[in-house]
């Protein structure tokens, strides 16, 4: 936090004056909200499927949830683990879901017109997902430390490969 006050001080000049200024009226909006079928559940992540559901991770009860904004109604998808922990999902273009189970450090892939679960172990609790332009699932470790860590998975080879990201001296 030293390190970035000094700069930002040496390299951010001082605000000006602040003055009154119009501002446009707010753009029409609606917003709904949906009541979560578990009260004491944590939705973690929420990703939009192709016919605009929205998949929604369950990370305290360890379960996917699917809303149907249209119907205002949650479906539940039971996951292939106990104590699964999704926190994190991503819904590819051909409708697949990319799951992070933290607890068991597993990337897992869904296939919501079979109802199949594939999972892979990664080695770390991750935290974010993202799939590249060849297929591979990213993921960076929620509690790595010195050093921290990201990797990926090639789900047709199910290879992990992880790489230690350096830490900036301070």
């Amino acid at each position: 936090a030293a390190a970035t006050a000094a700069w930002l001080s040496a390299h951010v000049p001082p605000r000006a004056t602040v003055r009154d200024v119009a501002l446009p009226p707010p753009s029409p909006a609606t917003v709904t909200e949906y009541a979560h079928p578990i009260e004491t559940d944590l939705p973690h992540d929420v990703a939009v499927d192709g016919d605009g559901n929205v998949v929604v991770t369950g990370m305290l009860s360890h379960r996917m949830f699917v809303l149907d904004p249209a119907m205002g109604a949650f479906r539940t998808v039971e996951t292939p683990l106990e104590r699964a922990n999704p926190r994190a999902v991503e819904v590819d273009a051909d409708g697949t879901w990319w799951v992070l189970f933290g607890g068991p450090m597993r990337v897992a892939s869904y296939a919501p017109a079979t109802g199949r679960w594939r999972t892979w172990e990664v080695g770390m609790y991750p935290h974010s997902i993202a799939r590249d332009s060849h297929g591979r699932v990213w993921f960076n470790g929620h509690f790595t430390r010195d050093p921290e860590r990201i990797g990926h998975l090639d789900p047709a080879t199910g290879a992990v490969r992880t790489f230690d990201v350096p830490n900036t001296p301070e």
